[in-house]
């Protein structure tokens, strides 16, 4: 017997999506177990004295949307996607802040590399 409760799917971070929502007849459920195996990730330091506020959150952004990789930050209360300002800005990332840079895709090396740099640089801001 398959497990199709959607707030258990949910909390197992399990995703379900009826493949054909017009075939009354059949029962056939997609499970796409999102897993993070393929991902990299590296701690980092904020230098910048105010954080991440609007302008190097700008710089930061200006450069992963460079990347066809997805490229998130998480400061550990929350995870944020790092190609949108507003979502930086939403993280509230302070200096001396400690956080978490995860990418995943074709060139996360690349992009790891360039966000963790610009983060150490201080954004050009230090």
């Amino acid at each position: 017997m398959r497990d199709t409760d959607p707030a258990r799917a949910v909390s197992e971070n399990r995703y379900m999506i009826p493949e054909s929502p017009y075939d009354p007849d059949e029962d056939k459920t997609i499970v796409i177990i999102k897993g993070e195996k393929d991902m990299i990730s590296q701690e980092v330091l904020v230098h910048n004295p105010s954080g991440l506020h609007l302008c190097p959150a700008g710089v930061l952004c200006r450069e992963t949307i460079k990347f066809n990789s997805q490229i998130e930050l998480d400061n550990g209360s929350m995870r944020v996607n790092a190609k949108s300002v507003l979502n930086i800005l939403s993280a509230c990332i302070k200096c001396g802040d400690t956080i978490t840079v995860i990418c995943e895709g074709a060139d996360e090396e690349e992009a790891m590399k360039k966000v963790v740099d610009l983060i150490n640089s201080g954004l050009e801001e230090v």
